[in-house]
């Protein structure tokens, strides 16, 4: 299933990014910025508002114990 995650902070320190914009993420789990379907062709189950959120590549605690 397709997902738009909107208006989201994407911080990557890989790539230098750090700005508000969409990701889509398509049926294989692939993530780019631009898809070739129609925000209006998506449920709302499909679109995720990120808005004054942060969207980064996952994080590690180094120091936890278990």
């Amino acid at each position: 299933m397709i997902r738009l995650i909107k208006n989201g902070r994407v911080i990557d320190p890989a790539s230098s990014t750090d700005q508000v914009r969409d990701l889509w993420i398509d049926e294989d789990g692939n993530i780019s910025d631009q898809s070739t379907v129609a925000v209006e062709q998506l449920t709302n189950d499909q679109i995720i508002d990120a808005s004054g959120h942060w969207v980064m590549p996952g994080l590690v605690d180094l120091a936890v114990r278990f």
